[in-house]
């Protein structure tokens, strides 16, 4: 740890800063997963402890390689810190109070923890918007959002100024900010070696016009759900006290366990600032430094209409349409592909990929596409190769998945050569043609989906995407 920010969280005065810097320094990062309730089954190891404030997640004893876990591909489970968790929690306490199907937007969402905590309590039918700025870690959230298999999603990738055409919106929106990282000092040398008070102005000045972004897209009466990985007030209160002096804005306030150690005040306090956020200091609990707030938009807020596009710093303004045009497609042999639930419509998202959009977001969906650069919507049912219509990994991680194929389960070994996209030999009893593979995540579980092959009988094609396989041996 630097002395320069040593020396910071001494001369706050803040006692609770005190210890944490003392925390930081001696003790170990925590690890947690958090289970997919759409897919059963993933085995929770030996000595593991239940997250306090998530009924679905663990606190792991040490770090398993996950990476050869199949389970993990399959979306049995995800691997997150357990502060940022917390939006599980803070979503249920809010729940009641939004539309019987909300639209939400986690706005700076990669790599996708918050948002796939979120869609976990969302009602059938609830839209999840989904959106990256960074082209690398766009597709990150992609995959993630894939495997976590709830098909009322959108991905998009881009600045979030091309929010501001969409006054209004969203019920509900997640800023997780680019940040300092000082929460992040742990698990991260990197985080507490490039640290200075120059680069939270930095990220502070980035935060401000983020918030400005996503208070335009929320409706007046909407929650916005702020967050960062930093203790410092100039990158939190600060950030919200500014949005409550507009008068556009009310604070929330979220009920806690005293039993969490969940820090209810800040450095400011006492202070004029009508809100101090919640705060995860490692050392009073096992977790990650994390620092959250909750807002809501009042119901007398102007409109964000007038206000047009405009250019961001965090990228180019500008907005792209989709080709979201109804192609000419096998429709029926391919709808058959999804649940008939879905009552879903074809569309195209990217060229030689087709996508079955859900009628419950059909029309947001297309409201969206004529702003968003999207790049991931409802469930891919195919990749276009000449004239054939492979299935894909997003029909494939589906949860619930169609039967719209024949199933084979393998074992782990399998499994893991599947992964690595490497060519596989499959006994004389499976069956020939596009085949989906399954694994079971435990011994106690039903077979989960892993995703598809074409079985030749002397050898089977492998279908994984190429950009997810393992390469770990």
């Amino acid at each position: 740890m630097q002395e320069q920010f040593r020396k910071y969280l001494i001369d706050t005065g803040f006692e609770p800063f005190r210890e944490l810097a003392a925390a930081l320094e001696g003790s170990a990062p925590s690890v947690g997963i958090r289970l997919n309730p759409r897919k059963p089954g993933a085995a929770v190891p030996e000595g593991a402890r239940r997250v306090p404030w998530h009924p679905a997640a663990y606190l792991l004893p040490s770090r398993p390689d996950f990476t050869l876990d199949p389970a993990m591909h399959q979306g049995a489970y995800y691997v997150q810190d357990p502060s940022s968790m917390f939006v599980a929690e803070i979503f249920r306490q809010l729940l009641p109070d939004l539309p019987e199907r909300p639209r939400v937007l986690d706005l700076c969402a990669a790599p996708g923890g918050k948002t796939t905590a979120v869609a976990d309590l969302l009602p059938a039918g609830s839209l999840m918007v989904s959106n990256e700025y960074d082209f690398r870690r766009a597709e990150i959230l992609k995959e993630n959002i894939i495997k976590w298999g709830y098909p009322w999603s959108v991905v998009s990738r881009g600045d979030t100024a091309r929010f501001r055409s969409l006054p209004g919106f969203f019920d509900l929106v997640i800023v997780d900010a680019p940040c300092s990282g000082e929460g992040m000092m742990r698990k991260d040398s990197k985080a507490a070696e490039q640290w200075s008070p120059a680069l939270v102005a930095q990220c502070a000045a980035l935060q401000e016009e983020i918030l400005d972004n996503a208070a335009a897209t929320l409706r007046p009466g909407g929650y916005l759900i702020y967050s960062t990985c930093t203790f410092n007030t100039d990158e939190n209160e600060r950030q919200t006290e500014r949005l409550l002096a507009s008068g556009a804005f009310e604070p929330v306030a979220i009920s806690t366990d005293p039993a969490w150690n969940i820090l209810a005040e800040s450095p400011l306090h006492p202070s004029p600032f009508t809100l101090n956020s919640l705060r995860f200091l490692p050392g009073r609990i096992e977790g990650e430094g994390y620092t959250v707030a909750v807002l809501r938009k009042t119901e007398d807020a102007p409109s964000a209409a007038a206000a047009g596009r405009k250019q961001g710093k965090n990228g180019k303004e500008g907005s792209r349409k989709s080709s979201a045009a109804s192609p000419k497609l096998p429709e029926a042999e391919l709808l058959a592909r999804v649940p008939a639930s879905l009552h879903a419509r074809l569309t195209t998202i990217r060229e030689g990929e087709v996508a079955a959009i859900p009628e419950a977001i059909y029309a947001p969906f297309r409201e969206l596409s004529r702003t968003l650069d999207i790049i991931h919507a409802g469930v891919t049912v195919a990749e276009i190769k000449g004239r054939d219509y492979l299935p894909t990994q997003s029909l494939a991680m589906l949860a619930p998945s169609a039967p719209s194929f024949p199933a084979f389960e393998v074992d782990k070994a399998t499994a893991l050569d599947y992964l690595r996209r490497q060519a596989l030999s499959l006994p004389s009893e499976a069956p020939k043609g596009y085949l989906l593979l399954t694994y079971r995540p435990s011994a106690e579980a039903s077979p989960l989906p892993l995703g598809f092959v074409k079985n030749l009988g002397n050898r089977a094609n492998n279908l994984y995407p190429a950009p997810w396989r393992i390469l770990k041996g």
